[in-house]
């Protein structure tokens, strides 16, 4: 009962195991793609300008049946798109003028841009007026503009404008607001490339410090607008583009997916038939990122399932051994009478098979009927279930071989003691050499190691033999000292304990490695809770973070007079570095305004070690100069100067960003404004005497930058 017990375990572990770990890969993944920080880290963008004429929408929308098979079985939705490009500094572009369009905030009018995209219509609804349907005998390019868009422009439906080129000869476009919508879910995929659609922004109109703002907004047309807007004499004066975004869909993604999409994406940038497309994604990024935790989530359950399978068959020799010493007469019978070791084995085989085997495959099926994702079962989980089948089949018969080979023919006492030894040996060797090379490596790094998964089943093992070559040794202590006195019974009972310590080898060995095997279960899972709110608190860089395009200035008192909050720091974007010798900005990088000293508090709150350096921390506004903390192509470059609320200072470099934590991950900067009447962006902590700066860097653009961070 005992074996088919133990087999019955064996089989439910063996059989549950690799749809487990497809199942958790599969959801993994899914959630990555879901929970993407960005749309290129998720979806496909495909770009080509105009080279005299423009591209069709029709031929970008067609762009997924030219794509590898792994991306175009999964491909979810296609977004087609025209737009024209916003250089003002190259001439390129355009603004809005006409009767009540604003001029703020400094008396110049909006920069603006038109957009052609498919699938607008199921995902706006008319506030008033009607959808764009531009004639093109009349030139006047219909738009249609987002309700936000048209209260900050000061436009309204029926309304005629002009757009006026940036270029030199300044053409001049009729315009007229055929209608004004408002997006039925803005938080929809598909305005996350295009947020311009829905909100303005501020933009300067030159690159020099000093140069004026203007309001930034986008309007909506149709194809043929945009055929009137890219005519032979203005197409080089708004530099259109066609695009596709290919968004993939997440439902549909799993483990072989990942493994071979970063190839197909290789393959779609070399296609000569998509040679004249530009390819944009970090999707292959995040494919390795999620590459990365599938190996080291494979090793850590290799660890567990290496852990687990060595207790069972530690159980099972036991049991094998227990059932077999109960027949030891049958069995030296057996070998008296001339029964060779195959013999005695293919009859204990036929005798364990009938019990080991149906209750294997029974645990097997019952998992995989029971186990959801399970059914078919994978060939991994097959051939597991396989092995384990004829393992504890086999358990049995090598026990009673082994045994009656011993009954048989004792090995003497020397060659016992130097096999014992040597077998002690190895393991401990094993075991050191193991621990050795998980600390130099790494148990994670490569993935599934079965030396490494075996390490720690390994060192219980060690552990247990070390006790029990340690373990006569106080004992015989103690016989010696229990000798001296009158009573027998303490002699006795140490020197009985002392010769019967060997005797119990298998059982302590497999109670040690099963206790070891739940220690680790225990800290695998309070290291892995410890390590999910350290990095939730790294990425945030708060328990809670507030967000918005601008947060007016009293949002941080009004934030830590909320019931719980013990610590609120202030952040925003709102300065710029800039090269004296030159004039220019220094582009790739972005100004965080950030109350440092509140900072710490929150770092101290929710219980990360970072430290500000002081001398960031401590700064003062009469300071000649601005500590902050940069990346080292800024520690590099001399006579650094920041701009801030049209002050000039110049900057040292304090520190670097190595283990910044938040507030908003390894993501860049930007800011985003919206309202009737747009100002430049101030934050909080910009206008105290005690600010303090932090300096970050802005590989590509985000979403708005969080204004608070919240304990």
């Amino acid at each position: 009962m005992a074996v088919a017990l133990l087999s019955t375990a064996a089989g439910t572990v063996a059989a549950g195991v690799a749809p487990m770990v497809e199942r958790t890969d599969d959801e993994a993944l899914r959630l990555m793609v879901e929970a993407a920080p960005s749309y290129l880290d998720r979806d496909l963008l495909f770009i080509r300008r105009a080279d005299g004429a423009l591209t069709p929408i029709a031929a970008a929308t067609a762009l997924p049946d030219q794509l590898p098979a792994p991306l175009r079985e999964v491909t979810e939705v296609v977004w087609g798109f025209q737009r024209t490009t916003v250089a003002l500094t190259q001439g390129v572009g355009a603004r809005l003028v006409g009767p009540g369009v604003t001029t703020e905030p400094e008396g110049h009018p909006p920069v603006i841009s038109f957009h052609v995209q498919t699938g607008l219509d199921r995902e706006t609804s008319m506030v008033s007026g009607r959808p764009p349907a531009t004639r093109a005998d009349t030139g006047v390019v219909e738009v249609m503009v987002a309700a936000d868009v048209a209260d900050v422009l000061r436009v309204r439906t029926g309304g005629e404008y002009v757009a006026v080129t940036a270029g030199l000869s300044g053409h001049e476009v009729p315009i007229r607001v055929s209608g004004v919508f408002a997006a039925r879910d803005a938080a929809a995929p598909v305005w996350q490339s295009e947020l311009l659609l829905l909100e303005t922004t501020l933009t300067a109109l030159g690159d020099v410090p000093d140069a004026p703002m203007a309001v930034r907004a986008a309007l909506v047309t149709d194809e043929v607008g945009m055929a009137v807007l890219t005519r032979p004499d203005l197409i080089r004066e708004v530099d259109p583009l066609t695009g596709a975004r290919i968004r993939l869909d997440a439902a549909r993604l799993d483990h072989r997916w990942a493994a071979a999409a970063p190839a197909a994406v290789a393959s779609a940038e070399t296609d000569p038939r998509l040679r004249s497309w530009e390819l944009r994604t970090r999707l292959p990024e995040l494919l390795e990122t999620y590459a990365g935790r599938q190996r080291s989530s494979h090793a850590l359950t290799a660890v567990v399932v290496g852990g687990t399978g060595g207790v069972l068959l530690g159980l099972l020799v036991l049991a094998g051994w227990l059932l077999i010493d109960g027949r030891s007469r049958e069995l030296a019978l057996l070998r008296a009478r001339g029964g060779s070791a195959g013999r005695v084995a293919g009859w204990l085989v036929a005798e364990a098979a009938p019990l080991t085997v149906p209750a294997t495959g029974a645990a097997a099926l019952a998992t995989w009927r029971l186990l959801p994702g399970a059914d078919p079962p994978p060939a991994a989980a097959v051939a597991a279930v396989a092995a384990t089948a004829a393992a504890v089949t086999l358990v049995v018969p090598a026990a009673g071989v082994v045994l009656s080979r011993r009954r048989r023919r004792a090995l003497p006492v020397r060659a016992r003691w130097v096999l014992r030894t040597a077998v002690e040996a190895l393991v401990l060797l094993l075991a050191v050499v193991g621990v050795v090379v998980t600390h130099q490596r790494g148990p994670t790094r490569v993935g599934v190691d079965p030396y490494l998964s075996l390490v720690p089943l390994l060192v219980a093992v060690a552990a247990g033999v070390l006790v029990l070559r340690l373990y006569p040794l106080p004992l015989r202590l103690l016989a010696r000292l229990a000798g001296r006195a009158r009573s027998p019974v303490g002699f006795l009972g140490l020197a009985r304990a002392t010769r019967a310590a060997p005797a119990a080898v298998p059982g302590l060995l497999v109670l040690v490695a099963a206790v070891a095997l739940g220690g680790f279960a225990s800290a695998v899972d309070v290291g892995l809770a410890r390590a999910r709110d350290i990095s939730a608190a790294q990425a945030v860089g708060a328990h809670l973070r507030l967000a918005a395009a601008e947060l007016p200035a009293e949002a941080a008192d009004v934030a830590a007079a909320q019931p719980g909050v013990i610590a609120v720091a202030a952040a925003s974007r709102s300065g710029e570095l800039f090269d004296p010798a030159t004039r220019d900005r220094v582009r790739g990088f972005d100004v965080l305004v950030v109350d440092t000293v509140a900072y710490q508090r929150v770092l101290d709150a929710v219980g990360l070690a970072y430290r500000l350096p002081d001398a960031v921390v401590t700064a003062t506004a009469r300071q000649p100069e601005v500590p902050i903390l940069a990346q080292d192509a800024i520690a590099r470059r001399d006579g650094v100067v920041l701009r801030l609320d049209g002050e000039e200072r110049p900057v040292r470099v304090a520190g670097d960003l190595t283990g910044l934590p938040g507030p908003d991950g390894d993501r860049g900067w930007c800011s985003y404004h919206a309202g009737r009447s747009p100002t430049r962006h101030r934050s909080p902590s910009s206008s105290s005497a005690g600010q303090r700066r932090t300096l970050r860097p802005s590989p590509r653009p985000s979403p708005p930058s969080p204004a608070t961070a919240t304990h």
